[in-house]
């Protein structure tokens, strides 16, 4: 007979491993979405699983509520209030990034998923020293 023993956090870290790459498949279906300045900044833009166009903190409430995690509508001001602080070390695919005026989700290996600014469209972008330097802080939710 075979006894098989799973340690009993095992299970929360993958539920929340695939919660976290659940985040990152919702962003990326938005690849090449218009960026259009204070769009999306209605619950029912948020709600809308067809909305096409974003600004930075609506794209991540927006990403936030089509996986299951009502944030309401946020900027990117008071999305450094909700969910819990993380450094840029311990950043984790689906985590929100905050720059001062910007915000975006991060995706792994360097890079996150952002609706950058006018005349541009969501997408993964790698993670420069520039912008690096600028990070203020993480955010997690739901884990």
């Amino acid at each position: 007979m075979l006894t098989m023993f799973v340690a009993p956090y095992s299970f929360k870290r993958i539920k929340a491993n695939a919660a976290s790459q659940a985040i990152v498949e919702v962003a990326k279906s938005k690849i090449g979405c218009r960026y259009v300045y204070g769009s999306g900044h209605s619950m029912s833009a948020v709600m809308n699983k067809d909305q096409s166009t974003f600004d930075c903190s609506s794209f991540v409430s927006w990403v936030y509520y089509q996986s299951g995690y009502n944030i309401g509508v946020q900027t990117t001001q008071t999305l450094k209030n909700v969910g819990t602080y993380v450094s840029y070390s311990e950043l984790k695919p689906g985590d929100i990034m905050l720059f001062p005026h910007h915000t975006g989700i991060y995706v792994g290996n360097g890079k996150m998923i952002h609706a950058p600014q006018t005349g541009e469209s969501v997408k993964i972008v790698e993670i420069s020293a520039r912008r690096r330097s600028r990070f203020i802080m993480g955010r997690r939710i739901g884990a």
